[in-house]
């Protein structure tokens, strides 16, 4: 789930090219493209459905920031643990208030009343008993506190990357919070959702726990609201109203005593096609860990880490310095409650926050634990003698002057693969890919050094079965000059 597929990210990069004509700044482009580039640690609002297409809205004039480093806000009850914490603290980011009703989305029903911090006040069941949850028992006292389990709950995606409680409790009013006691229906937790077993990434193949039973065991509760939105076959968007007794809950739940055997419960929910059944994950955390700088490269674009990882996590290739502050943080995505041996380190390239930037001199590290992220902050501003420029197929021809570290982004021609960029330098050296190479597959291409260069695309880059449009004909060169 870190990395995206190189084809799906090329194709995303494809996408957001033919808005060149409104895209025409370094700030606006960076903005999009390490949105693309980072999407998978952005929730996307849905379960994976066989006809649903769920939208993830990436703002541009947003970016990921850790509240971790913020400041934010305890939670509502505090409960004195009898042992050691069994889950660790965070910075909990502010939250609209639960039962605000500021939408017609926000979070609603018997969670709102029920939860308020502390013990559940009155019982509720969801799906016709196959989640229910009732008071906590005379001389029930969690070592899990509060805080801890909402840390847990906001910093945890499911397997497939699909449902985040931290964005749902964002953008649908907030998260209601309480413990007791937990029963889910067995055969939900004999046959969980068919993603749970599956590649949570695209770095390892952790194998994730199975989930374990819960009947009438203490346990905290994190509760949001899962809107599902769908795309129809025309285009238009949809979010189905669920009925009566339905309230689009998203519940995590981790053992209150131990901090361990988390569950995700989605409840059942109408779809486009029909009733979207409830289903059970083990949910994977996104954890900040140590990591040192290894190297930078003479451009001053490129670096590498050493990063302390579990043999299971999943984590980013490539490490991204933040765009809102000279800060780094290595996120792993880690199966809940991993037993899968000693850390280990490994090293992963580092690349500055924006393609026209360079690493900062210094370079903070972010606190470590939960990685809780939201939308916040406005993007450091980069170096005013540089820029990027989105060349075109009129460009063929012409002569391009650049400053160093300013990037241009080769076109895809008519006719052309739009999975594949077919651009190449004549001397990386000077104008090269963001890799220093003579070939980029995104089309990015930086001034390294003062210079001369051509970027070319031969003939054979313009044929594409696929493409209705006619191919091009000739190779298309630009001839750059850096300085």
């Amino acid at each position: 789930m870190n990395d995206q597929p190189s084809d799906e990210r090329d194709r995303a990069h494809e996408s957001v090219r033919a808005l060149s004509s409104r895209v025409e700044t370094a700030a606006a482009w960076t903005t999009i493209s390490a949105a693309i580039d980072r999407a998978p640690r952005v929730r996307l609002r849905r379960r994976v459905l066989s006809a649903a297409v769920v939208v993830a809205v990436l703002a541009i004039g947003g970016v990921l920031v850790a509240t971790l480093t913020t400041g934010g806000r305890g939670s509502s009850v505090a409960v004195s643990p009898s042992t050691a914490p069994a889950l660790a603290d965070c910075v909990l980011p502010a939250l609209p208030q639960p039962g605000a009703g500021t939408t017609p989305n926000d979070l609603a029903g018997p969670a709102v009343s029920a939860l308020k911090g502390g013990p559940v006040l009155a019982p509720f069941s969801l799906d016709g008993g196959k989640f229910s949850v009732s008071p906590p028992l005379a001389g029930d006292a969690p070592v899990v506190t509060a805080q801890q389990a909402e840390c847990a709950a906001l910093a945890s995606i499911d397997p497939s990357g699909s449902s985040s409680p931290l964005g749902l409790a964002t953008d649908y009013g907030g998260a209601a919070v309480g413990y007791g006691q937990v029963t889910i229906a067995p055969e939900l937790i004999a046959h969980p959702a068919p993603n749970l077993m599956g590649q949570t990434n695209q770095n390892t193949k952790p194998s994730i726990p199975r989930p374990r039973p819960y009947q009438h065991r203490l346990a905290w509760l994190v509760v949001v609201k899962n809107v599902l939105i769908f795309h129809g076959p025309s285009g238009g968007v949809s979010i189905p109203k669920p009925g009566p007794e339905q309230y689009g809950y998203l519940v995590f739940v981790v053992d209150a005593q131990t901090g361990s055997d988390a569950l995700m419960y989605a409840e059942s929910q109408p779809g486009p096609g029909g009733m979207i059944a409830a289903a059970v994950s083990v949910p994977v955390e996104q954890i900040s860990v140590p990591w040192t700088l290894v190297s930078r490269s003479p451009g001053g674009y490129r670096g590498t880490v050493e990063a302390s990882v579990l043999p299971c996590d999943g984590y980013p290739k490539p490490v991204s310095v933040e765009a809102t502050r000279a800060a780094v943080g290595v996120v792993v995505q880690r199966p809940f409650g991993a037993s899968c041996g000693a850390a280990v380190q490994v090293t992963l390239p580092l690349i500055a926050a924006t393609v026209t930037s360079d690493l900062p001199v210094d370079i903070a590290h972010d606190p470590l634990g939960p990685a809780i992220t939201t939308y916040s902050g406005a993007q450091t501003p980069g170096d005013p003698s540089r820029s990027l420029r989105l060349l075109r197929e009129t460009d063929k021809g012409s002569t391009i002057q650049m400053t160093v570290g300013s990037v241009v982004v080769a076109p895809h021609l008519n006719g052309a693969n739009p999975d594949v960029s077919s651009a190449t330098s004549s001397d990386p050296g000077v104008i090269g890919g963001l890799d220093g190479s003579a070939h980029n597959s995104n089309g990015e291409f930086r001034a390294w050094h003062a210079g001369r260069a051509d970027l070319t695309i031969p003939t054979s880059g313009c044929a594409y079965p696929k493409s209705n449009a006619p191919p091009c004909t000739g190779s298309w060169t630009v001839h750059i000059v850096a300085g």
